[in-house]
């Protein structure tokens, strides 16, 4: 039974990849939300670097963001620093910066993904975190909303880009486990499962 789960979602995986132009082979992070300062996405792209430097991984990040949507905006000075911290890492080529897509066409970003990055220190909403668990895909995030510890993801300190490599590192090397705890996430939030 784990092993027809693990194919089906595969399958699901690479064609919402081809889809959105994702390399298969890749082990995909996704951060989604808006652009600020205190939503760590900078913790977010140096964990990319230590999973890809220290564990070897060959990683990619996807940044999806509203604010690169906006044509006012552009992701601002924000974009414009995370853009620095990704050149000053080395992993320029391996964060892709998108607009947050429109809600239809969200579900391919979160089955594109292998586990779901959230790391901020100020807010905590649990919109992209439920989603993701409702999509059966992990969550790594500082005080995520709804994730259970070793259950859906792993809760990790804020701004600790090492944790966030390591963990992330270990859904890798187990996708066994990343499968079990996107399961976990969708029964967690089955109707009436979260009295």
């Amino acid at each position: 039974m784990a092993v027809s789960a693990a194919l089906t979602q595969r399958a699901a995986m690479e064609k919402a990849r081809c889809r959105l132009g994702i390399d298969t082979g890749r082990f995909v992070v996704l951060q989604l939300g808006r652009m600020a300062p205190h939503k760590g996405i900078d913790t977010v792209i140096r964990g990319l670097a230590m999973l890809r430097e220290r564990h070897g991984v060959d990683a990619e990040l996807i940044v999806a963001s509203s604010d690169l949507r906006d044509p006012s905006r552009r992701g601002g000075p924000e974009l414009a620093r995370l853009r620095a911290v990704a050149a000053d890492l080395g992993v320029t080529p391996h964060v892709r910066f998108s607009g947050q897509p429109a809600r239809a066409a969200l579900g391919d970003y979160y089955g594109a993904a292998d586990a779901i990055a959230s790391m901020p220190w100020r807010t905590r909403l649990g919109i992209t975190t439920t989603e993701a668990m409702a999509c059966g895909r992990p969550v790594v995030g500082s005080d995520a909303y709804a994730v259970r510890d070793g259950v859906t993801g792993y809760l990790i300190p804020s701004r600790d880009a090492e944790a966030l490599a390591e963990r992330l590192a270990r859904l890798h090397r187990h996708p066994a486990l990343a499968l079990a705890m996107g399961k976990a996430g969708r029964a967690i939030l089955a109707p009436g499962a979260m009295r």
